[in-house]
């Protein structure tokens, strides 16, 4: 989370990247960008790191912050196209959509897997920012800056090590990342 990162920056001797930052500068780099809705759990939104990091590059942008608590449950349920997620999400852009926002941060790795039913509700109106893949693509680009990334001679694989390793959390690990989510483990601490 947002709460641990400088923690964690300060203590490892490799990057470590957090989901705002490169979300924050995603935001940003449309200079039309006016106003901003956040979208996130309740953690995210109460910590204000968002709201923050926005107000101290742009203090002249109005930011508009709401949680969205259900919206995990649904979509841990792989019910992203269903009717009672799209009137929670409804029910929770409304106030948003009232005060004009022009630019919607999703900030959750999980809402990635929401585009979709939210370009169709927001009807291409509304930028959307994903902090899951501006982090991602910082990463990349991180990576490339330090001539890091590997050349593909042959096909990488993943490894993915949970804590609570079940039938639904590899169904979850599937969803988010494909065929192409290698093996899944039990990390045993």
């Amino acid at each position: 989370t947002a709460h641990a990162l400088q923690l964690l920056q300060s203590t490892f001797r490799v990057p470590v990247i957090g989901v705002l930052e490169p979300g924050v500068e995603a935001t940003l780099a449309d200079p039309a960008c006016q106003r901003v809705g956040i979208i996130g759990t309740e953690g995210t939104i109460r910590s204000s790191a968002y709201q923050y990091s926005l107000a101290m590059r742009r203090p002249d942008l109005r930011i508009h912050a709401a949680a969205t608590p259900l919206l995990v449950p649904f979509i841990e349920e792989g019910w992203t196209e269903h009717p009672a997620l799209k009137a929670v999400l409804r029910d929770y852009l409304k106030p948003l959509l009232d005060k004009g926002v022009d630019t919607l941060v999703l900030a959750c790795t999980h809402y990635p897997l929401l585009i979709p039913v939210l370009k169709k509700m927001l009807g291409g109106k509304i930028r959307l920012v994903d902090s899951a893949s501006t982090c991602a693509a910082h990463v990349r680009s991180l990576l490339d800056s330090h001539d890091l990334r590997r050349a593909a001679k042959s096909k990488p694989s993943l490894e993915i090590y949970l804590t609570d390793l079940s039938e639904k959390a590899e169904v979850m690990v599937r969803r988010f990342l494909g065929d192409d989510a290698g093996k899944v483990k039990k990390a045993v601490l």
